[in-house]
């Protein structure tokens, strides 16, 4: 009977893998769960090995990532970003190369006789340590409450926009307590007689450029009933029921002394940064407490960071070690600031005591270099030039010019086994240098001419890649389709097989935009030759990099009728004035769309988002800005076409029905 039961699951299972599983990975899809789609996926290839069809939904939401160890021969499992549940799952042994979602994951890498590491890595840096290889401490061996942090460059991927000048900074390999310090552990440091210890304070208390004597300083730092203590405790004792909750009140020097007692230090702003590891997801919001009511125990919420720390994002702020004029950094964002303060340096008086203040330490094998511990001046974010005269705008303008001519327009190669589309790329001349440019069309099987376009621009992550064979961010644009409307991705300079190394100053930004605005215009040349499009009806839709230089495309190109961004936004960064969006953005008078993540701490709102918006010329009837729950990509992939698909509608007209009809792309009504 158990084996006739076993034979008739694994048939069951057979069955579901060969008519079921792809409907519910475009089901999971639909609904923004990538690693669901993942896990199901690879559910499914156990019983469907080598088949074609389920490898192309495998490499569409998946991307190439090595995992290493020291030492070898680790289990590598994951599991849901957020799961409590020891649900993990058993990707390979390391060394080992593998594909992974688009998604935060947590990760958990063990063997015998060794620390595990757990970790949510999902940054450039962060993969890139996975691959160079994550240290696996002996059992025992790694200092308690601790993780280890690897070291490395802090190479500007790794860090959000905010603190991006901090990039080209190396730090060796460290350790950071995986909580924030508890008023448990705090009232140790008061009943050893913290507060008389002159040995464990900053060998200088100043206030301003005054230092006071030790004596006369330390009688400041007392708490609601004038026992020397947190400002948040009474009678010198925390509120009942908080003991692991993360202790607040403390100013930056007692936050400094209470590290020393510890055997450990305030971490240093390069330090507390790399140890975050993630960018473009904001999951660690989800499962942060931020925007809330009190402080939570330590490790209640469930954003991990990178390498394993938790409660980086919220609970209470965390005291840093550099300053900035009279002021010292302190990190994180608290309960009840708003989810943006995560990833922004904010500085305060180190006197502060208010509830919010609190402290994480760190552990250095070795003293961090001078230059990590001297103060840090943040660059003004987000400035703006003055607006110029339309006459000085001419001779921008200008530089975005370009003599039409012949394409030379011929025919690569055809795709016609795909199942929402037809796959032609096309080869044209770009009009400079003597080069040819790809352009891969992707045109509905259901659709009838004259076709619709949107010309897609994809983000910052496709310089990294070699091949348009393996489009960037394609979950972004290739069900458009679906709903009749042809895809035009351009091979741009420096991207896929077009690679070309360029530093990004702002003399070489300023001519890949121009060689960029350029092969728009070029392709849309080449549109305006084929009689099976509409040429009146070409639309623009760019997500992050694409969509911060979109204001700069729909000022020059007269032709793009309509536009949309994805995580677009103002520019933290010294920019060439003839790509500055100031310049551009009153000048764009198409219909333009905006789609930004409420918790987008790359492109925050209030410094980024709203100012773009405000600056877009078109009328404000025929301009949108839809924030949607998540990050820098926005959660839910329905929402998004919801958004695209209403704004093409309305200012392209709706597409002939069929195949590629609405409901195709799985929008539920309450959605449309």
């Amino acid at each position: 009977l158990g084996a006739t039961g076993w034979l008739w699951a694994s048939g069951a299972e057979g069955r579901w893998a060969e008519h079921e599983a792809l409907a519910d990975i475009t089901e999971l899809l639909d609904t923004g769960d990538l690693y669901g789609a993942f896990r199901t996926a690879l559910e499914a290839e156990k019983h469907r090995p080598d088949d074609p069809e389920l490898d192309r939904v495998i490499q569409r939401i998946t991307l190439p990532i090595s995992v290493n160890t020291e030492p070898a021969g680790a289990r590598v499992l994951v599991n849901a970003y957020g799961a409590s549940a020891a649900r993990w799952h058993l990707l390979g042994i390391t060394p080992v190369r593998l594909r992974v979602p688009y998604a935060a994951m947590q990760w958990r890498l063990e063997k015998e006789g060794h620390e595990p590491f757990e970790g949510a890595p999902f940054s450039a840096g962060a993969l890139g340590s996975l691959a160079r290889g994550i240290v696996l401490d002996s059992a025992g061996k790694r200092p308690v409450g601790t993780v280890r942090i690897p070291g490395g460059l802090l190479d500007g991927q790794s860090l959000l926009r905010p603190v991006r000048f901090l990039a080209g900074i190396t730090v060796d390999p460290y350790y950071l307590e995986r909580y924030e310090v508890t008023n448990r552990q705090f009232r140790e440091f008061v009943a050893v007689g913290g507060y008389r210890n002159r040995e464990w304070w900053p060998a200088r208390i100043t206030r301003g450029n005054e230092e006071l004597p030790w004596e006369g300083a330390i009688d400041a730092f007392r708490d609601a009933t004038g026992r020397h203590g947190p400002s948040t405790w009474e009678l010198g004792a925390f509120p009942d029921g908080e003991d692991d909750h993360p202790v607040g009140g403390i100013s930056w020097f007692e936050a400094a002394a209470y590290c020393t007692f510890a055997g450990r230090s305030l971490p240093t702003v390069y330090h507390w940064f790399h140890a975050i590891g993630q960018e473009q997801v904001s999951d660690i919001l989800i499962h942060s407490n931020m925007d809330g009511d009190a402080t939570a125990p330590v490790g209640r919420f469930r954003g991990l960071s990178a390498y394993g720390t938790y409660d980086m994002a919220g609970n209470v702020k965390e005291w840093a070690w550099n300053a900035t004029g009279d002021r010292r950094y302190i990190l994180g964002g608290s309960w009840n600031e708003p989810s943006y303060v995560f990833k922004h340096l904010v500085a305060q008086d180190p006197w502060s005591r208010e509830h919010t203040n609190g402290v994480r330490c760190a552990l250095y094998p070795e003293s961090p270099a001078e230059h990590l511990m001297a103060p840090v001046t943040a660059p003004a974010e987000y400035s703006q030039p003055e607006p110029i005269s339309d006459d000085a705008f001419a001779i921008l303008r200008d530089q975005y010019a370009y003599f039409r001519s012949p394409l030379e327009a011929r025919v690569e190669r055809v795709n016609d086994s795909l199942p929402s589309y037809r796959r032609e790329t096309v080869s044209i001349q770009t009009g400079y240098g003597g080069e040819r440019m790809e352009v891969h069309l992707l045109i509905p099987h259901d659709a009838e001419p004259p076709y619709q376009s949107v010309i897609w621009f994809p983000g910052d992550d496709v310089f990294s890649r070699r091949s348009s064979d393996d489009f960037s961010s394609p979950w972004l644009f290739d069900w458009l389709p679906r709903v009749g409307r042809v895809v035009v991705h351009p091979v741009y300079r420096g991207t896929y097989e077009r690679f070309e190394p360029w530093e990004r100053s702002p003399n070489d930004w300023r001519d890949m935009m121009i060689s960029w605005s350029r092969e728009i215009g070029r392709t849309i040349d080449y549109l305006e030759t084929r009689p099976d499009f509409d040429a009146t009806k070409i639309g623009y839709y760019g997500f992050s990099g694409g969509a911060l230089y979109a204001p700069t495309f729909a000022a020059v190109e007269p032709r793009i009728a309509v536009s949309m961004f994805i995580g677009g936004g103002m520019m933290p960064m010294q920019l060439h004035p003839a790509m500055h969006p100031v310049h551009f953005a009153p000048r764009t008078r198409t219909p333009v769309l905006m789609i930004n993540g409420r918790d987008d701490f790359i492109n925050p709102y209030e410094l980024s988002q709203r100012p773009l918006f405000d600056l877009l010329g078109a009328p404000d009837d025929d301009k949108r800005h839809a924030r949607l729950t998540g990050g820098h990509i926005p959660t839910d992939p329905r929402e998004i076409k919801r958004e695209v698909i209403d704004w093409l509608d309305k200012y392209l007209g709706p597409v002939h029905p069929g195949r590629g009809d609405r409901s195709a792309v799985s929008v539920p009504a309450r959605l449309r």
